[in-house]
């Protein structure tokens, strides 16, 4: 059921971004998309969290990183960088106590 939910993001989100990219940027953006967020699906089975979080900061720099190559989207870097230090600051405070 809950991989039923991330396909109906993973087609929004797409449909979203389609009048915005060409056709062919469009269906790179979806592949990676996609496979970007069942990798994070898949990520939160793991037990510890500084591990998990780590890879998905990971994981999202990788992603970014492929579709401002790919793609003509530029996505900065800075709120990645932003966001996955907070979460793995976040994850080292809860692992602590």
């Amino acid at each position: 059921m809950i991989t039923a939910y991330f396909l109906i993001i993973i087609i929004a989100v797409s449909f979203i971004v389609l009048p915005s990219l060409p056709v062919s940027e469009w269906v790179i953006f979806t592949v990676l998309f996609s496979v970007f967020v069942f990798g994070m699906r898949y990520l939160t089975k793991v037990k510890n969290l500084l591990i998990s979080t780590s890879i998905a900061f990971i994981f999202a720099i990788g992603t970014v990183y492929s579709l401002n190559r790919f793609t003509s989207m530029e996505i900065p870097y800075f709120f990645i960088f932003f966001i996955g230090i907070v979460n793995i600051i976040y994850a080292a405070i809860i692992r602590k106590k």
